[in-house]
């Protein structure tokens, strides 16, 4: 028989826990988390397919015979990406699909943090969620998906932008402490990060929000961690006699012949998207406009200058998310609601014919075999140096 059940009878316990786990979801669904996960998620699903699509780059099978033999330094690279390489290979096996895992979650990792620096410059739910879709259109993270030194330099390079953003939002300075970390495993990952540290070093300097954060002992400790991850690199250099220093000379060389400056600066818009360059243009603007966040325009700006000179433009690509994510902030603090839509609208569609126009250089997409007869190994010479080594090979082995 049937009982009448009263308001003030107590709820089953599994029906308490069901509505505190449903308003939980509700509450994580409704926040800025999951979205941007779906996006970072859809980055990530991109590589997944067109992965496998070309065999091993050049690089990649000198980072996978390099991590067969560990050591604390090479000559053109320090030992992170050779230990990652050794540890895919050793789960997973020797397939380029898998060996460009790494690279997949990597980028997908960027996409999600474009999105978390847009919140901290002051951008709504909105703006983070256009800033993430603006990085998910972005040539840089489309075209980043060889297992290279780049790739892990990237994430190492958004993580210590995050972090200093979030130093400047909440003045938090225990944070320099894992800013220390991130940049040590940075230069035992890419020796370029140096430049970025010289960046967040003017940028601390030139003001006034970060440069009372010199008298506390938290940046310190963080740069004694850094330099403490750099140690190994730095001994084994020495025992060598500084072969890097000998290949960063030789390879300046080549890049003055390859066009220097001029070809730079033409990479580095490429690599920022010619139809994201107004976008990228305004984040800069908006950077050093307002005093506040005016250390990362100046981080950017060091990074760009130093490299100009001697290195490639995607050298300082890194800092490209966090001027897009800025950008898009920008767009946001429009005053009028339909300029803001029409200029979210027209970012959107420069990003699409942008993807439409660069796609089959940026993805491997094109089959091998359409390779040559689309030009796609002229204008993209790192697609080009995926095919053909297993036939050399067999020949070698044959001879």
């Amino acid at each position: 028989m049937l009982t009448a059940f009263s308001l003030t009878d107590p709820l089953p316990r599994a029906e308490v826990s069901n509505g505190v786990l449903l308003a939980v979801v509700r509450r994580w669904w409704k926040g800025l988390t999951v979205p941007l996960l779906l996006i970072a998620l859809l980055n990530l699903a991109i590589h997944l397919a067109t992965n496998g699509t070309y065999g091993f780059h050049t690089d990649e099978l000198y980072y996978i015979l390099s991590g067969q033999h560990p050591a604390f330094g090479y000559v053109d690279f320090p030992p992170v990406t050779p230990v990652l390489a050794l540890l895919n290979t050793s789960v997973f096996g020797i397939s380029p699909w898998t060996l460009r895992l790494f690279p997949a979650v990597t980028d997908a990792a960027v996409v999600f943090l474009t999105g978390l620096c847009a919140r901290e410059l002051g951008g709504g739910h909105w703006a983070a969620l256009f800033a993430a879709a603006v990085a998910l259109l972005s040539p840089l993270l489309l075209a980043t998906w060889l297992f290279q030194t780049v790739e892990f330099d990237l994430l190492a390079w958004m993580i210590a932008i995050y972090l200093l953003l979030r130093i400047l939002r909440t003045g938090d300075p225990r944070l320099f402490i894992l800013l220390g970390v991130d940049l040590g495993v940075g230069i035992e990952t890419k020796l370029t990060i140096v430049s970025l540290c010289a960046g967040i070093a003017v940028a601390v300097l030139v003001s006034r929000d970060l440069r009372p954060y010199l008298r506390m002992r938290h940046p310190w400790i963080g740069l004694v961690i850094a330099v403490a991850f750099a140690a190994p690199n730095v001994w084994w250099q020495i025992d060598n006699g500084f072969p890097t220093l000998l290949y960063i000379q030789n390879h300046g060389g080549d890049i003055a012949i390859g066009g220097g400056s001029a070809a730079f600066v033409a990479i580095l818009i490429l690599t920022i998207g010619p139809f994201l360059l107004p976008l990228w243009i305004a984040g800069l603007v908006f950077l050093l406009r307002y005093q506040r966040w005016r250390p990362m325009g100046v981080l950017t700006a060091v990074a760009i200058v130093l490299f100009l000179p001697v290195g490639t433009g995607y050298y300082p690509a890194p800092t490209i998310p966090l001027v897009l994510a800025a950008g898009c902030v920008a767009v946001g603090k429009l005053a009028s609601q339909t300029r803001r839509r029409w200029a979210v609208g027209l970012v959107v569609a420069s990003g699409l014919i942008e993807l439409a126009v660069l796609l089959v250089i940026l993805l491997p997409v094109v089959p091998p075999s359409s390779m040559h007869r689309l030009g796609v190994n002229k204008v993209n010479p790192d697609m080009a140096n995926t095919v053909g080594w297993s036939e050399m090979t067999a020949q070698v082995g044959a001879v």
